[in-house]
């Protein structure tokens, strides 16, 4: 049965003003950063049902297309737990499992994580003519379930950039701005948890059965949703109830 689900939400063009992108893979002003959690927290009912719309396999090679497509900007972190959740996935029949982590770059869903990340999930080619692309492909439950893959990986990357891009300045006695101390203070003890997760998957041999895979992603979402809501909330809040 199609589970009908919110479309991607075409902002005007006032929201365009209230939402610049990120394009540096990590946040520069206040903004950027209350106007992409208006998103983040919007798209998590979304994102926990991509484990049940989704098999593991598309779910990983969505998230590793949109952490690799702008090498530039890749997460360090991102690409530690989401390069070992593929490994550790198991593959469709017929494919190249001689090759732990070979995506199906043939996939609706792995073309539309490409343009996703080339836009940084804004603008009408995203949000509109691509996102209708992906529906009619795949139909409007796994779209949406893709579509907040998306986003909970943007959020994943900038947020990964943002911590090491802090830390740095850290070290080189480099100035910090009050944005960069906001976020490694809340989101800096999640992603230490994120580094210790990587290096255990790294020593698990074989692969998961499906199952496995989708409840190992369903307890990683419980703490992203509970550091995302409250600042989402109140970015909500900030921008007058708007998702923008």
């Amino acid at each position: 049965m199609e589970v009908k689900m919110p479309a991607a939400k075409t902002r005007t063009s006032k929201e365009s003003e209230d939402a610049p992108s990120s394009s540096e893979g990590a946040w520069t002003s206040w903004t950027s950063f209350t106007s992409d959690h208006t998103r983040f927290v919007s798209i998590l009912p979304w994102y926990l049902g991509c484990y049940a719309f989704l098999s593991p396999y598309t779910t990983e090679c969505v998230m590793n297309t949109m952490n690799d497509t702008c090498p530039e900007i890749t997460c360090p972190y991102c690409t530690g737990l989401h390069g070992e959740l593929l490994r550790l996935c198991r593959k469709p029949e017929g494919n190249n499992t001689n090759n732990a982590t070979i995506i199906n770059t043939s996939d609706p869903s792995v073309a539309y994580a490409k343009t996703f990340c080339l836009g940084r999930g804004r603008g009408k080619e995203v949000e509109t003519k691509h996102y209708a692309k992906l529906v009619d492909a795949i139909g409007s439950s796994k779209a949406s379930s893709v579509h907040a893959l998306c986003w909970a990986l943007l959020w994943g990357q900038t947020t990964g950039n943002t911590v090491n891009g802090a830390r740095n300045k850290l070290f080189s006695g480099g100035p910090i701005s009050s944005l960069e101390v906001f976020v490694t203070i809340w989101y800096g003890p999640l992603f230490i948890a994120i580094g210790i997760l990587n290096a255990i998957l790294k020593n698990v041999p074989g692969s998961f059965p499906s199952l496995v895979s989708a409840s190992l992603g369903v307890v990683l979402w419980i703490p992203q949703a509970l550091f995302i809501t409250p600042i989402g909330l109140v970015s909500l809040i900030q921008h007058g109830g708007r998702v923008v």
